[in-house]
């Protein structure tokens, strides 16, 4: 396998998650709108800091409080660092993180499956494999794709 190989699967991966993206319009639930909600946060303000009540983990004197007490950090960091890259400070830019980190897991699918079987096809279509529809999570805020 070469990088010409690796690149391409790339890019494909990335298109095809990228028109995944479209389904989406907002976050769905209430991880991805915490996520969402911190990384505006993180993006607009460069702050960690909570002004809001979530899930009744904090008393209500306590507001504000610092971010990340219950979810890990890395969607908002990724959709603050979509922001930042897009200059959209809104869900579209926000998705761009989740959009090419789950473009490499194509790449990671070729590498692997020529790595085990040494069949350039094999690895080819592995890597097709992985830009359908069982990895549609992969944009979504939760982040399975981690």
């Amino acid at each position: 396998m070469n990088w010409k190989e690796y690149i391409t699967a790339f890019l494909t991966g990335i298109l095809v998650f990228y028109l995944y993206s479209f389904i989406q319009s907002a976050p769905g639930y209430m991880d991805a709108e915490y996520s969402y909600t911190m990384g505006l946060r993180i993006a607009k303000c460069k702050t960690f800091i909570e002004l809001f009540l979530w899930k009744y983990l904090h008393p209500l004197r306590k507001i504000p409080h610092p971010g990340f007490a219950y979810w890990m950090p890395m969607p908002a960091f990724s959709a603050a660092g979509g922001m930042l890259l897009t200059g959209l400070m809104n869900f579209t830019g926000a998705k761009i993180g989740s959009v090419i980190i789950a473009g490499s897991i194509p790449v990671v699918s070729m590498k692997l499956a020529y790595d085990l079987s040494g069949n350039r096809f094999t690895s080819i279509l592995s890597s097709s494999f992985c830009s359908g529809t069982n990895y549609s999570y992969s944009i979504d805020w939760d982040w399975f794709l981690i």
